[in-house]
């Protein structure tokens, strides 16, 4: 009871004495954790065979992939690439290292002179139109000065031509692996070949009533010791699972299609901040098209005119049926649902051309029987020229 007393007089000072130490151990816990360390929380991308992905090396692979392929992908097609690519290049690189192989800087070199894009760029060609390292190395030392960024990129060039040398190695060393060698051929030769003549007697166990043989259990039990291996059996698991198919259902197909059209029309929204309402263009009204699909769509817009033979077979002549501002859609493409509006049309670029052609004397493939100079033939190429160009002249 006493004690219990002594507890309550000093209340205030028991609950500062916890709150101090929730309030260190709290402290001690961010400090020692990974969030101020700098250590694996939020620092992978992923895992493949138990090596972690950096997040920053992927985000470096993804942003060089995103300037070089400009709009001709979306962002989650680049991802999924690069994701695919880092996932080969891993697993290859496990194994790689683990044989032990390595690539010389002499070998990098080789590599490069064999690349057509650097071997053959005239900036690092001598007087013989020859490689020259020594123009290369002065091309990379100056990027290093004067281009940081570009030079960046030069250090993933350099790790991607690296990485093929050794994947190279390795495909070489499998390859040379699955051959047969001389002596497996003498001796597949010898099986093939060689016969001999032989006798042999046969006495089946069957042959042998088992009334006239004892077998005790002392020598049943000994003979699986001996051989236990012959005996043993591969751990199994009896097993139940539910397969959930991860697919749209027909409802989130119908809220898509729902969502994609009242993107369609005009919308009105109102803006609490500034207490008005504004009108938003749809896809059908809009005059950023390419900044109403960067909101909206996951493929980036695409400028490039399109042949009706690029178009989707089964909407191909619905799409190429529309007028410039009309729409098409929303169809199903595939597992993709799309909606296409018709900027502009021009003709296909082909024409139906004739052609006269004046030879000379001395000319390329001329008759031998010509002996117009260049000069008349260049004149009367003029006034063929002056009556094609009459009004009504038929040029045929």
């Amino acid at each position: 009871m006493a004690i219990l007393e002594n507890i309550r007089k000093r209340t205030t000072v028991l609950i500062l004495i916890i709150g101090m130490a929730l309030f260190a151990f709290v402290i001690s816990g961010i400090f020692t954790s990974d969030g101020f360390s700098g250590g694996k929380v939020g620092s992978s991308v992923g895992e493949i065979n138990g090596e972690e992905i950096s997040i920053d090396a992927f985000r470096q692979k993804l942003e060089r992939a995103t300037r070089t392929s400009g709009q001709s992908a979306s962002s989650m097609q680049l991802v999924n690439s690069i994701w695919n690519q880092v996932e080969r290049n891993t697993l290859l690189d496990q194994q790689i290292q683990a044989l032990g192989v390595d690539i010389e800087q002499d070998q990098i070199i080789e590599v490069i002179k064999s690349s057509p894009g650097l071997a053959q760029n005239p900036q690092f060609a001598d007087e013989n139109g020859q490689f020259d390292e020594r123009k290369f190395r002065d091309f990379i030392l100056e990027l290093k000065i004067n281009a940081p960024s570009q030079y960046e990129d030069w250090l993933q060039d350099e790790q991607a031509i690296i990485e093929s040398a050794k994947q190279q190695v390795y495909f070489n060393l499998v390859r040379a692996g699955m051959g047969a060698t001389l002596k497996e051929g003498e001796l597949d030769y010898k099986l093939a070949n060689d016969k001999v003549d032989i006798r042999y007697v046969r006495v089946p166990y069957a042959s042998i009533p088992d009334s006239t043989i004892t077998v005790t259990r002392n020598e049943i039990e000994a003979y699986i010791k001996e051989n236990e291996k012959k005996y043993t059996q591969e751990k199994s698991r009896d097993i139940q699972f539910v397969y959930f198919e991860e697919g749209p259902s027909d409802e989130d197909i119908a809220a898509t299609e729902a969502a994609i059209t009242a993107l369609l029309d005009d919308s009105v929204e109102y803006f609490e901040d500034r207490d008005t309402t504004e009108t938003i263009p749809g896809f059908r009204n809009t005059k950023d098209v390419n900044a109403f699909l960067d909101r909206n769509s996951d493929a980036k817009y695409d400028s490039i005119f399109k042949a009706k033979s690029e178009l989707p077979t089964q909407f191909a002549d619905a799409l190429f049926e529309l007028t410039p501002g009309e729409l098409y859609g929303p169809y199903r493409d595939g597992d993709v649902f799309k909606v296409s509006r018709m900027m502009a049309k021009k003709p296909n670029g082909s024409v139906k051309a004739s052609h006269i052609l004046i030879t000379y004397q001395g000319a390329e493939r001329a008759n031998p029987e010509v002996t117009r100079t260049k000069e008349e033939a260049r004149q009367k190429a003029e006034d063929v020229l002056e009556e094609a160009l009459k009004q009504d002249a038929v040029f045929a």
